[in-house]
C-alpha cells in the first residue's frame, strides 16, 4: 500500500510530539517539516548516487534555432538524450559533450551538454523532438494525502519531522535532540537498504567538472 502523509505525521504526532489527537501538531503545522525532511533525504540519496528516482523518459519539442532544453519539473539528471525529426520513426542517439562546439547549425541537433543544471545544444535548423531518460526527484507532497515515495523510509521521516517541529517550532531543543538522534539511525539504514537493493542496477556517473 502507498504510504501517505498523513500516517508519517500520524507517526511523529504520536511518538516523538507527544500529541496523538493533533490538537497542538496539526497537519497543516507539521507539513512544512515533514517536506523539509523529505528534501534532506533526496539529497542525502543523491550524494550517495543512490536517487530512488528509478528512470524514466519523456518526449519534449526542440524549435528551431533553440539552444536550452525545457526539462521537466522533476528532472534530476540526465541518463540518455536521443533525438528525431518530423517524419522521422527512430530516435538517434546524441552524443554528450563538455565544451561549447564552434560547429554552425545543422538539420539535427547531434551533442548536448549539462552545465549548471541545463541541457544545452548548438541548436538545428529544423524542428526536432527530444526522447529525454532522466532521474526524477521525489514527488511533491501538499497534502495529508500525498503519497510520500520511499516507504522504506517512514521511521526516518517521522522522526527527522518531529526534530524539525521541536527545535523550529517548540523551542524544545531536548525533543529535539532524541529525535534527531533516531532519524540519523533510520537514515542508515534507509541508505544501507538502498545500497543493497541497487547495487546491480547501471549507474550513469556523473561527469567531473573542475571549477
Amino acid at each position: 500500500m502507498p504510504l501517505l502523509a498523513s500516517e508519517v505525521m500520524d507517526d511523529a504526532a504520536a511518538v516523538y510530539l507527544n500529541d496523538s489527537a493533533k490538537s497542538r501538531w496539526t497537519y497543516a503545522i507539521m507539513l512544512p517539516y515533514l517536506r523539509a525532511a523529505i528534501g534532506e533525504l533526496q539529497a542525502e540519496l543523491e550524494s550517495n548516487d543512490l536517487p530512488p528516482l528509478y528512470e524514466i523518459s519523456t518526449f519534449i519539442s526542440v524549435p528551431i534555432g533553440d539552444v536550452e532544453l525545457q526539462l521537466p519539473a522533476d528532472f534530476v539528471f540526465p541518463v540518455l538524450v536521443e533525438e528525431r525529426g518530423a517524419g522521422e520513426t527512430r530516435f538517434t542517439k546524441m552524443d554528450e559533450q563538455n565544451w561549447d562546439s564552434s560547429e554552425p547549425p545543422t538539420a539535427q541537433l547531434r551533442y548536448w551538454s549539462f552545465r549548471e543544471g541545463k541541457i544545452q545544444f548548438i541548436g538545428a535548423t529544423s524542428i526536432r523532438t527530444i526522447r529525454l531518460r532522466y532521474l526524477r526527484s521525489l514527488s511533491a507532497v501538499t497534502t495529508e494525502s500525498s503519497v510520500i515515495e520511499v516507504a522504506n523510509a517512514r521511521q526516518f521521516y517521522a522522526a527527522r519531522l518531529a526534530a524539525l517541529a521541536s527545535n523550529f517550532g517548540g523551542s524544545a531543543t531536548a525533543r529535539a535532540t532524541m529525535a534527531d538522534q533516531r532519524a540519523t539511525y533510520f537514515l542508515r539504514l534507509c541508505i544501507s537498504s538502498l545500497t543493497k537493493r541497487l547495487q546491480d542496477r547501471p549507474v550513469r556517473r556523473r561527469r567531473y567538472q573542475w571549477r
